[in-house]
């Protein structure tokens, strides 16, 4: 477990959260959830959402398609609605619970399509990742995005 001083994320005692990334991580935050928001919006079909987005009737396809029609652009709303939340409060020291509750909902969406494309899957051991790989600098960001969100949940938790 990371020492307070590593935290990404964390609880002030004001109930507010603070948020401790320098201007590289920023920027490179801003990007994926560019990239994001545009396949969201051009291109929700892509294979690389497909995590994002489970059935919700595995075994029923009327009851699915009827769901995704129900709910599908709600789905994406709240989805695109969150990163627009980032992107507002990037470059902010300090959030609202609720700014740091759309942060939890990007970054884990951003985990879901990173971890698409790699292929991510529960037996996977960073350690034995070639850093050599061309893959190597995505399976980075994968698991750094991974502590992130671990360290907001910890953070969001903290007061209960």
């Amino acid at each position: 477990m990371p020492r307070r001083d590593d935290r990404r994320v964390a609880r002030t005692r004001s109930g507010r959260y603070e948020i401790r990334f320098d201007e590289q991580e920023r920027q490179l935050l801003l990007t994926l959830r560019r990239q994001l928001v545009e396949l969201l919006e051009t291109d929700s079909s892509s294979q690389l959402l497909r995590r994002l987005f489970p059935p919700a009737y595995h075994d029923e396809p009327e009851l699915e398609e009827e769901y995704r029609r129900l709910m599908g652009e709600d789905i994406v709303q709240r989805k695109l609605d969150a990163l627009e939340a980032v992107e507002a409060t990037a470059a902010a020291t300090e959030v609202s619970e609720e700014q740091v509750t759309a942060w939890l909902s990007a970054i884990h969406d951003l985990r879901l399509v990173l971890g698409t494309s790699l292929d991510v899957h529960e037996d996977l051991r960073f350690d034995e990742i070639d850093p050599a790989s061309a893959d190597a600098p995505t399976y980075a960001l994968y698991e750094s995005l991974t502590v992130v969100e671990y360290q907001i949940v910890e953070a969001l938790t903290a007061s209960l």
